[in-house]
């Protein structure tokens, strides 16, 4: 994962504008993230490095998944405080555990 002017591999890319997709699953993602600041549901500086690391870190598909629920709990309100914290949160608990 490496921000779109960067040279090195791996580094983490906090502007969620600079991140380049690696393919239509990643394009998903990244889509309702961008819903999330055009909606004025997210502001810059509420994502944290560790939030947006786990974020791109996960399956695509898992991760479009729970933006979308996300999404919903802060339109109702119930997402309040801190977002970086409680988006991860829902990000680990979406994790299918082993047997």
């Amino acid at each position: 994962r490496i921000p779109a002017k960067s040279s090195g591999r791996g580094v983490p890319c906090i502007d969620w504008r600079e991140y380049v997709c690696g393919g239509k699953e990643e394009e998903g993602r990244e889509e309702c993230l961008k819903r999330l600041f055009d909606d004025e549901l997210l502001k810059e500086g509420d994502l944290d490095v560790e939030c947006v690391s786990f974020l791109r870190d996960i399956d695509s598909m898992v991760a479009k998944d729970v933006l979308e629920r996300f999404a919903t709990q802060l339109r109702s309100g119930r997402a309040a405080g801190n977002k970086a914290a409680y988006l991860t949160r829902m990000l680990r608990n979406a994790i299918p555990r082993g047997p």
